[in-house]
């Protein structure tokens, strides 16, 4: 602006321009500036994904059913402006937010949007998660890992959202991947959760075997039994050591813990504290909870 200002007021006397075409002009040219602007002030303020209304009416309907921010009038309303079934039922699903965050592309891997004349559901980014709901269980393959809720109405997504952070909690502690609900990692959910157990179970089923020098071998051989479904041989093989080794080492953490790993119960809980051994280092239990909310 200030070069072409300067320019006009230079050739104006050499012209013998109307000095009211020469405001005009000015007043032509301030008013791009204006326009021009606010464009570019708009565009620096609009952060990715903002700025296109379906989206935003899309983040706001999934943040709000999977919050429970909405009321029914309201809850029922979205679903039908969004192409939604108000009546259906619907699980809410939960993952992290992949590095290509392009909506459609989200819709298309999750299959979502199967057809233009109706909707299964609807995903957005909830801060560092991708999150959303869906009248059917989200393909495999789609992503890593995601954990879903129970199916439920519209009016509930927010409890089915609380069990799928529970489900991702868990999950991501023990590396799982794949698609998971409580049926496939409750067990595991139930392990970290359950601090006063866990460090109860750890007192007495870890701790005496932990303090002697060999007792990360005898855990590690209790451990790979237990995976290997209470079988000596394929734990052996997994430990790349004899048999024997094996057998010597069951026997003497029983010696030194009290459990009989014959019974059902006490391998029970000799699988659940060596679990959650596992866990720790992922995720300690105070870390747990609030991705669970």
């Amino acid at each position: 602006m200030e070069e072409v200002t300067a320019f006009a007021r230079g050739v104006a006397p050499r012209t013998d321009a109307d000095p009211e075409e020469l405001f005009d002009l000015f007043q032509q040219a301030f008013g791009i500036a204006d326009d021009a602007m606010v464009s570019v002030a708009g565009g620096h303020r609009r952060e990715p994904g903002q700025g296109d209304p379906e989206s935003d009416r899309r983040a706001s309907l999934v943040r709000g059913a999977l919050l429970g921010r909405l009321s029914a009038d309201e809850l029922h309303s979205g679903f039908m402006a969004l192409g939604l079934d108000p009546l259906s039922r619907y699980q809410a699903f939960r993952a992290r937010e992949p590095d290509a965050s392009d909506i459609d592309d989200i819709d298309s891997a999750l299959e979502l949007d199967p057809s233009s004349s109706e909707r299964t559901g609807l995903a957005a980014a909830l801060e560092s998660e991708l999150a959303g709901f869906s009248t059917q269980t989200p393909p495999r393959g789609a992503l890593p890992l995601i954990a879903i809720g129970p199916a439920v109405l519209p009016g509930e997504l927010h409890g089915s959202y609380r069990t799928a952070g529970r489900v991702l909690a868990a999950a991501e502690s023990f590396g799982l991947v794949g698609v998971h609900d409580l049926t496939s990692a409750g067990l595991h959910a139930a392990v970290i959760e359950d601090v006063e157990l866990g460090e109860a179970l750890a007192e007495l089923l870890i701790a005496p075997v932990a303090e002697l020098p060999s007792g990360p071998e005898i855990l590690a051989s209790v451990r790979e039994w237990l995976a290997a479904g209470m079988r000596v041989e394929p734990a052996a093989e997994r430990l790349f050591v004899h048999p024997n080794t094996v057998r010597y080492r069951l026997r003497r953490y029983e010696e030194l813990t009290g459990a009989e790993l014959a019974e059902t119960e006490d391998a029970f809980r000799v699988w659940w504290v060596l679990q959650r051994e596992l866990a720790l280092p992922a995720a300690s239990p105070e870390e747990a909870g609030p991705a669970a909310d």
